[in-house]
């Protein structure tokens, strides 16, 4: 597991522009996994940051899961 806090950009379905902070649960070669409180479209673009460091990074939403703390847990590849 390796928490890293994360800038969190998506354009939902509405057109709505969201910005979430949030961290990382798991890292690896494939991407993260992220939670929010918003809930995510499987297939949805999002733009990941990380907060103090220049750089960013686009992906899609893979897997959407109901948290225990009431939010989601998001897969991005």
């Amino acid at each position: 597991m390796l928490h890293i806090p994360v800038l969190i950009h998506v354009q939902l379905p509405d057109g709505r522009n969201l910005r979430h902070d949030g961290f990382t649960l798991v890292v690896n070669a494939h991407g993260c996994v992220f939670t929010m409180e918003t809930k995510l479209e499987v297939g949805q673009r999002i733009m990941l940051m990380k907060p103090k460091v220049s750089g960013e990074q686009s992906g899609i939403v893979t897997r959407v899961q109901k948290s225990r703390d009431g939010g989601y847990a998001v897969a991005f590849e």
